[in-house]
């Protein structure tokens, strides 16, 4: 089975002293440990990950991702930018993936990847799941 998985976190769970997300490490490393391939599209982060057999990243540039303001609202505004860009750009990099791969399954994490993975399911009719991890909707 072929699984796309949408996230906004390039580095799920590698960070050192056992740091990061263990709920998106467990399932994507569960899903390889059982035999099939997962497929994680996130934005470029140079940070080191640990690697695991059947996983692949594909990952874009994410522009404006490191602008910071002491600026409450600047932040605001950049978030919701960057939310939106992020949408764009990785339902295009979804797009031109799964012509390539035909996933079985597309899973999107968080209020980010939702949106996405919601719409390369209907467009690929492929099966959706969404995780949340709390949520802040409200804000997007």
């Amino acid at each position: 089975m072929k699984l796309l998985g949408i996230s906004p976190w390039s580095n799920l769970w590698g960070l050192k002293n056992n740091g990061g997300t263990p709920t998106l490490y467990n399932l994507i490393k569960g899903f390889v440990d059982a035999g099939n391939e997962v497929h994680l599209i996130c934005p470029f982060d140079k940070s080191e990950r640990i690697v695991l057999k059947n996983l692949y990243f594909h990952q874009f540039k994410l522009p404006f991702n490191n602008l910071k303001s002491n600026i409450k609202i600047l932040n605001r505004v950049h978030l919701k930018i960057l939310y939106f860009l992020f949408i764009l750009l990785a339902t295009f990099k979804a797009l031109k993936i799964t012509k390539k791969i035909k996933p079985d399954i597309i899973y999107g994490f968080s209020a980010w990847g939702a949106p996405v993975g919601y719409l390369i399911g209907k467009i690929r009719k492929v099966p959706n799941i969404t995780r949340l991890f709390g949520i802040s909707l409200s804000f997007y």
